[in-house]
């Protein structure tokens, strides 16, 4: 009698204890900013292009240690971000997208941190491109969540933040050679992208002086960086140049998405769905 009346307070202490942990679960991804997951999620389109350039530079042998560390750096933060992507997702009742980011990610980073070969390169410049638009339906699917205005500025600035590094990235392939032509054909379709979202988000009635102001220091580095791309029609490439001015402009355009992510508050509600 005294071993079963044991054995019932011990498995009753484990229902309790695993009933708090999953109310404290519940409150932490109830809790979180559901802007800041949008962002989250936004920025993975982002890495899936910046970590596939980090590895294209690093296969051509220039800047080795800066693309290294890029590449390093860009790996390390996706995974994080998944983890904290989780903490929300886990709590929704159906599937947004995020277990297909999550395996295409896991095939994309076995290749990705080996040693650069054009043969791996090639293979994987398709799986990036996969990744991207696994990114994009998780972020896009989150928006749609939150219901909030400021979840669409979120997405579109986080957005531009991905197409610099694509330039970056599309760039790089057709100086390694592992592209033609086409590739320089895609980039100015970028470029026409990323200027059209740029002008969206300077017509937006949601925009602090702050943010008003850094859209137009975007502005000005776009058109530098038209400028130089003018120049690849002399046979020039200007490898350091590109990434030093998409690496700016990422940067800027970053500083621009958590602005609209602070103006965001806190949605718990779609934590229930």
């Amino acid at each position: 009698m005294g071993d079963i009346m044991r054995k019932r307070s011990f498995y009753f202490s484990i229902c309790i204890a695993l009933a708090v942990l999953f109310s404290s679960f519940q409150t932490s991804a109830a809790n979180l900013n559901i802007g800041e997951v949008i962002n989250k999620a936004g920025m993975q389109r982002m890495l899936s292009q910046r970590i596939m350039k980090a590895y294209i530079l690093k296969g051509i042998g220039d800047a080795p240690q800066l693309a290294n560390a890029q590449l390093l750096e860009g790996i390390a933060l996706f995974e994080s971000n998944l983890k904290y992507i989780n903490r929300f997702t886990s709590s929704l009742k159906t599937d947004i997208g995020f277990n297909a980011l999550v395996n295409q990610w896991g095939d994309f980073k076995v290749i990705v941190k080996n040693n650069p070969s054009k043969k791996n390169a090639k293979i994987l410049l398709s799986m990036s491109d996969t990744l991207l638009k696994n990114a994009h339906t998780l972020t896009v699917n989150l928006q749609e969540l939150s219901g909030s205005k400021n979840s669409e500025l979120i997405n579109v600035a986080g957005r531009q933040r991905m197409l610099s590094q694509q330039i970056s990235k599309l760039y790089m392939a057709y100086c390694w050679k592992i592209k033609g032509e086409e590739a320089l054909d895609e980039m100015m379709v970028v470029l026409s992208e990323y200027e059209v979202a740029l002008d969206f988000l300077r017509q937006s009635d949601k925009n602090t002086k702050q943010i008003n102001n850094n859209l137009r220091r975007v502005s000005g580095q776009l058109r530098f960086a038209q400028k130089s791309f003018d120049k690849l029609d002399q046979g020039r490439y200007l490898i350091h140049v590109v990434n030093s001015t998409t690496d700016t402009m990422l940067k800027q355009m970053d500083a621009i998405t958590h602005l609209y992510v602070e103006n965001m508050p806190n949605y718990s509600g779609v934590a229930n769905r």
